[in-house]
């Protein structure tokens, strides 16, 4: 029924598949062999292969380039709705006969295939010289398809769409069989690249390196510290114009993957620590926000977290309001260490401050003391633990950092109006997420 269904929404499929190798090929069976090539696994997967095709494989392993080129695998299967027969017909009506011509046109001769690497689909080809005569420019046959392509795509899939491009990567000459599958997956990593430049361009190590300009940890940790600031202080304008300048300026050029993850890093360090200031609990959406992978452009990247910070800054209380190194590390421990005995001096000694000093600074800034800040904590915790788990009261007391149950009953009482046990049974959380009707009580 699917295989009826694909050849009446692409006439000739069928014969097109036929078509791409030798009729007496065993189609499958070539391209699990150059799977294997390309992950590296056994020579005797290629050796399998030689001794039943011989003369009939494509390219010459000592002397062969490894393009990979397309559009990430997110923008056909999640944005456009592609299904794995969609990108099978796009490859063989529209990938493999533009390939074939081309090598054909330039000298060249080799084999595509759609490969599998690190959850990605990936356009293929292999391809060597064919020996007669001098091939022509590998840069321009890889520009050539990458622009042709772009075409293809757009009349069948991205439509008017500009947002998405085809991007090519190109190895540098493999002289010997056991680089073939390192060469492709550094390949392979470069088409990602595409993250960082979505236009129809083909990129090879030469380019990369005068395209380049890396970005050091020194910059990207000057820039977090100006970020905190600016949100702490509720400029959303700042931070904004920071973010920009730091993934849009310096790291959109720098082609350097571990570099925006750090990036991310020191943005949810600084989200976190405003979040924990305005005591908002969002670790979750923090880690989707800063997982590389949801991305598929840096620009894409850049416009969702600029639009968390601003969202964020409104809630700091606006322009103006400034949180010193003190009051920051002092609200992080608190954070981090409240369901321990804890003191004024252990967070004195935490921020390598005598208490007084850090009790006047933490006052003047949270409008607050730091006891009165750890108390609010705890019982915050305290209402989440009660009102979702069947913890003794003695148990919650302990899992807030208060040993002593009768003051833990009175701050709480003090803190919510109501006894622990009364909470509990006013807010205590149902299966299926919802709360007891309080209307039936007593």
């Amino acid at each position: 029924m699917g295989d009826l269904y694909y050849d009446k929404k692409y006439p000739g499929l069928s014969e097109a598949i036929n078509d791409c190798y030798p009729m007496h090929m065993d189609v499958m069976g070539v391209l699990f062999h150059f799977s294997e090539l390309l992950s590296g696994h056994e020579r005797e997967a290629m050796d399998h292969t030689l001794d039943e095709y011989g003369d009939e494989l494509p390219f010459c392993y000592e002397d062969c380039r490894i393009l990979v080129t397309g559009i990430p695998t997110q923008i056909y299967h999640d944005i456009f709705g592609w299904r794995q027969p969609d990108a099978m017909a796009f490859f063989t009506l529209e990938y493999k006969p533009l390939a074939d011509e081309l090598m054909e046109k330039y000298g060249y001769r080799g084999i595509s295939l759609i490969y599998l690497f690190d959850g990605k689909k990936r356009l293929v080809t292999i391809f060597s010289p064919k020996g007669e005569g001098r091939p022509g420019e590998v840069v321009a046959m890889a520009e050539e398809l990458t622009a042709r392509l772009q075409v293809r795509y757009e009349e069948k899939l991205l439509g008017k769409s500009r947002e998405y491009c085809t991007f090519t990567a190109l190895s540098d000459p493999i002289r010997r069989f056991e680089d073939i599958a390192p060469a492709f997956a550094g390949t392979a990593e470069m088409a990602g690249y595409s993250f960082f430049r979505m236009e129809p361009v083909a990129l090879n190590a030469q380019r990369l390196e005068e395209w380049s300009r890396p970005v050091d940890g020194v910059y990207l940790n000057e820039r977090a510290n100006a970020l905190q600031e600016a949100v702490l202080g509720g400029n959303g304008q700042e931070a904004a114009a920071i973010l920009e300048e730091v993934f849009l300026l310096r790291l959109k050029d720098s082609y350097q993957f571990r570099r925006v993850e750090d990036a991310l890093a020191y943005f949810k360090n600084v989200m976190r620590t405003a979040g924990l200031i305005r005591d908002l609990t969002w670790e979750e959406e923090l880690d989707q926000l800063c997982d590389l992978n949801r991305y598929i452009t840096i620009e894409d990247c850049c416009q969702t977290l600029v639009q968390t910070a601003e969202e964020l800054c409104k809630r700091m209380g606006g322009v103006g309001r400034r949180f010193s190194r003190l009051t920051k590390e002092a609200v992080y421990f608190i954070h981090a260490h409240y369901m321990e005995e804890l003191s004024l001096g252990d967070i004195a000694r935490y921020v390598n401050v005598v208490p007084t000093y850090l009790s006047s600074v933490f006052r003047r800034e949270m409008g607050q003391t730091v006891n009165n800040y750890l108390v609010d904590l705890r019982m915050k915790k305290a209402r989440e633990i009660l009102s979702s788990t069947n913890l003794k009261v003695a148990e919650v007391a302990q899992a807030v950092g208060i040993r002593n149950t009768p003051y833990f009953s009175a701050c709480f009482k003090k803190e919510v109006g109501l006894s622990p046990n009364d909470y509990r049974e006013a807010h205590r959380v149902l299966p299926g997420g919802g709360e007891k009707d309080r209307s039936k009580r007593g």
